[in-house]
């Protein structure tokens, strides 16, 4: 009987894991996406200097600060991300956050280097109806 309690609740820690996007198949195993990420990230880490450079951008309706840590030789990637209406979302990788698991990823280390970059992703054009210059 305890066999069958412990199979029982091991099979719903994995169905548990499934559910907020771990891989169970080959449960220990990397994945493919987590692959892609590991390269992503080291691609990361050897273009970016050591400390917090965070990328400023705007795309359509919504401004973009993106935030590449580098910290003992590894990278991560933060992004928030403000809509013209108001929303705000918070993302590590891509995959979705809460604003206080941001903070307290982002914030800086005592005496680390925080690099701010503006980055120009929409050139400005003329309005194509009225053509004054306005988006």
């Amino acid at each position: 009987m305890l066999k069958r309690i412990y199979i029982l609740k091991t099979t719903h820690l994995l169905i548990l894991l499934a559910f907020v996007g771990f891989s169970v198949a080959g449960f220990g195993q990397t994945s493919p996406q987590n692959t892609r990420d590991s390269i992503y990230l080291n691609t990361l880490a050897k273009k970016y200097p050591a400390g917090i450079t965070i990328e400023k951008s705007i795309e359509g309706n919504k401004k973009i600060e993106r935030y590449i840590i580098v910290r003992n030789g590894k990278a991560k990637e933060f992004k928030k991300v403000y809509y013209s209406w108001g929303a705000k979302y918070y993302f590590a990788l891509n995959y979705s956050i809460t604003e206080s698991t941001f903070l307290r990823e982002t914030i800086a280390l005592e005496g680390e280097a925080v690099k701010n970059v503006e980055i120009n992703s929409e050139p400005h054009t003329t309005h194509p109806v009225c053509g004054n210059g306005e988006r």
